[in-house]
């Protein structure tokens, strides 16, 4: 079944093509290989995983997921699902450098305080599918995020928003601003232009 799969586009040795491959989240790791697996640039996140830190950490999740932030310096594409966006969202986001920003503490002494984004740091497209902007992303923390993620050179150029719940059109625009490209796309039938004030047709 494809849902119980992570689907991976990963680069070829030679690097002239990219392959395919469904891949058993479980597994992951394991089956695709460790050479190949820093070559990853586009992951499709659909069940429940436990993404782990560079430090070996997990965040909290109900399975198992051997994929470690360290170990997808190429990452450039990434879709979450409702079932996985509060652990991926939890990962990037406890990024060392954001946590810098976020913080008036400026670490052990000594210690230069790091200067770009280390988790994913090549990530460019975030695919949200259905994902809940209230309860498993909070919009305005994602905002910030966004921002930050900005200011400490890895920006996400594009923002793909599908189907996801409790986004009203007010806080697209506001996405808008910070991301070069959004793309929206809602369940909601087709206005037909009606004009109506707060229409995800006719304000965005």
């Amino acid at each position: 079944m494809a849902s119980s799969h992570a689907r991976l586009e990963i680069l070829e040795r030679n690097g002239s093509r990219l392959r395919s491959a469904l891949v058993q989240h479980q597994h992951l790791v394991s089956t695709v290989g460790q050479n190949n697996i820093r070559k990853v640039k586009t992951v499709t996140l659909l069940l429940p995983i436990l993404v782990r830190t560079p430090s070996g950490g997990p965040t909290r999740g109900r399975h198992p997921c051997p994929i470690r932030t360290f170990e997808l310096p190429a990452l450039e594409n990434v879709t979450i699902a409702q079932l996985t966006a509060a652990n991926f969202y939890r990962c990037i986001h406890s990024d060392p450098a954001l946590q810098l920003v976020e913080s008036t503490n400026t670490g052990p002494p000594n210690t230069p305080p790091p200067t770009q984004v280390s988790r994913f740091p090549a990530l460019k497209t975030l695919i949200c599918k259905r994902v809940d902007f209230q309860s498993t992303i909070p919009i305005d923390s994602f905002v910030d995020f966004l921002i930050m993620r900005y200011e400490m050179g890895g920006e996400i150029e594009t923002l793909v928003l599908d189907g996801c719940v409790n986004l009203p059109v007010g806080d697209v625009k506001r996405l808008d601003k910070v991301v070069v490209d959004v793309e929206f796309y809602t369940d909601e039938p087709p206005c037909d232009e009606c004009g109506a004030s707060g229409c995800p047709y006719c304000d965005y």
